[in-house]
């Protein structure tokens, strides 16, 4: 999809109503997600290996991490390291906390969704203010993209750079730094997550099969730029000595090192899945329909709704449409539908991801809204449009936050944070459930997480320092695995010792606090 291939002149950009709506939209996404921030989701597994080695970096232990099968004094390579850095700089700014961790997710989605609204604007690719109004609405309010941009990760990361992208494919075509600036924001899509190369590989060939070679250079600056981007990457991890363990971590996770692996029963695997629910080739599109909590294969009612009205109008408009508006709404069916499973076969494609196919039909949509015509018959079918797409957003932000609002005690940190500020020592080693990382990180001289799926294993972990483990934060069920492993005496503490115990026993964080006592023999 090349947002410069309008060919009508790009709009000036200026303060207007439309303009006071993009700003009254962004605000509403922001103050919202600002406000739920640390009560949906709860805490996710993956948000605090993806947090610590910022966290440690700001805490003052090094670019390191407890939680990724490394070494905890060995420079972190689990992952690429763009989201390491925009944390680590927010850090600074505004110190450590799941709330400040969750806010960097929300001020990236809503600089990116800006970006694209000032491309639909500035190449008249999207026509009407409105228009441009209710993609900007979409792209911030899915029903499972909502939830990727509540939540500790580096997917809004690479959505800021893809959308940036897009917005420097949107300039003039006759304005000669484009190319470089495509190259340059290309250039960080490798820095910004591992499944930017498989994606921008899958949409460049998809835009050469339906385009041909209309956007070729586009795609060459681009190919440049994610060249050089690899290439910068491959020299940061050489510089620090951590390339080929980068590779180890890295690999199993991608399509070709599982397999490799495990030969065809890995292939096997990755087409019909490990265990009955886990995600497959055919929930990869949209999520499994029965499914409502996992985060693997959690449904995308918004992308499912959108897709269905794209389908539609292009089967209802195919023949009166012109050779342009074909082309795109090929290009749409054909993104929606081979990206995930090709996603999928590289690596996995779980609903974290799924905003690489739920916004470019948030872009859609209200692009083929245009195209119906003021006939009676016309008019009926844009009413349906418009009821779909008012579904799809009530879906994302004002369901995912009305939701909680029964709940919202239950979800509250805040007591776990007051108990771990009493129990919590500076010299403290912890184990805790992974959930009460954020409270008891900023607290304590060392952490390892229980949970995490890392290594999945607790039994496995790196360079476990067990005997100098003082204090345990887990669930009652947690507590014998991990004191299994790293052995020792431990003394519960006791109801209202410390105070507002029984506060977090309401909470989904009821997590109990173990003290190391001292050996029987020693006594």
């Amino acid at each position: 999809m090349n947002p410069a291939a309008n060919p009508d002149p790009p709009k000036p950009l200026r303060f207007d109503r439309e303009t006071s709506g993009v700003i009254l939209i962004l605000l509403t996404f922001v103050l919202v997600n600002l406000l739920v921030a640390t009560r949906t989701p709860t805490v996710f597994c993956d948000e605090p290996g993806y947090t610590d080695p910022a966290a440690n970096l700001y805490l003052g232990s090094g670019f390191t991490s407890t939680m990724w099968g490394q070494d905890r004094h060995a420079f972190w390579c689990g992952n690429v390291p763009l989201y390491q850095g925009i944390l680590y700089c927010f850090f600074k700014l505004m110190g450590f906390g799941l709330f400040q961790v969750r806010a960097v997710g929300t001020f990236l989605a809503g600089a990116g969704a800006l970006l694209i609204w000032a491309a639909l604007r500035q190449s008249g690719f999207i026509r009407l203010p409105t228009g441009r109004l209710m993609s900007l609405a979409l792209i911030l309010s899915g029903s499972v993209s909502t939830l990727t941009f509540r939540t500790a990760r580096y997917d809004a990361t690479m959505f800021f750079i893809c959308a940036a992208v897009f917005y420097c494919c949107s300039l003039p075509a006759f304005w000669r730094g484009r190319l470089i600036l495509i190259a340059l924001c290309s250039a960080l899509l490798p820095a910004a997550g591992v499944p930017m190369l498989p994606y921008v590989c899958i949409m460049g060939l998809l835009n050469l099969a339906v385009y041909g070679f209309a956007n070729f250079s586009l795609l060459a600056s681009m190919a440049a730029g994610m060249i050089a981007g690899v290439a910068a990457l491959v020299a940061f991890y050489h510089h620090f000595s951590s390339w080929h363990t980068f590779l180890e971590i890295v690999l199993p996770f991608t399509g070709l090192g599982g397999i490799s692996h495990s030969g065809a029963s890995g292939l096997s695997a990755k087409i019909f899945g490990k265990a009955p629910g886990d995600d497959t080739i055919f929930t990869c599109f949209f999520g499994n329909p029965a499914e409502f909590l996992s985060q693997k294969t959690l449904f995308d009612y918004s992308a499912a709704l959108l897709f269905l009205l794209v389908v539609l109008v292009s089967i209802s408009r195919w023949s009166s449409a012109d050779h342009k508006s074909r082309k795109f709404m090929l290009f749409m069916v054909a993104v929606t539908l081979c990206v995930p499973p090709l996603m999928h076969l590289a690596g996995h494609y779980r609903s974290f991801y799924r905003w690489m196919t739920y916004v470019p039909l948030a872009i859609a949509v209200p692009w083929l809204l245009e195209m119906q015509s003021n006939t009676a018959d016309q008019k009926r079918f844009r009413r349906w449009l418009y009821l779909g797409m008012g579904i799809s957003f009530f879906m994302g932000i004002p369901l995912r936050t009305l939701a909680i609002l029964p709940h919202w005690a239950e979800r509250s940190t805040r007591p776990l944070e007051r108990v771990a500020a009493e129990t919590v020592q500076s010299s403290d080693v912890v184990v805790c459930s992974y959930k009460a990382y954020f409270a008891i990180r900023p607290r304590a001289k060392l952490v390892y997480a229980y949970g995490l799926p890392a290594r999945g294993d607790f039994s496995r972990e790196v360079d476990l320092p067990a005997a100098e483990v003082t204090l345990l934060c887990l669930y009652p069920e947690e507590l014998a695995v991990v004191t299994n492993v790293i052995g020792g005496h431990w003394e519960k503490l006791r109801p209202g010792e410390p105070p507002d115990a029984e506060a977090l026993a309401q909470t989904r964080y009821a997590m109990d606090f173990y003290r190391r006592s001292p050996d029987k023999n020693q006594r």
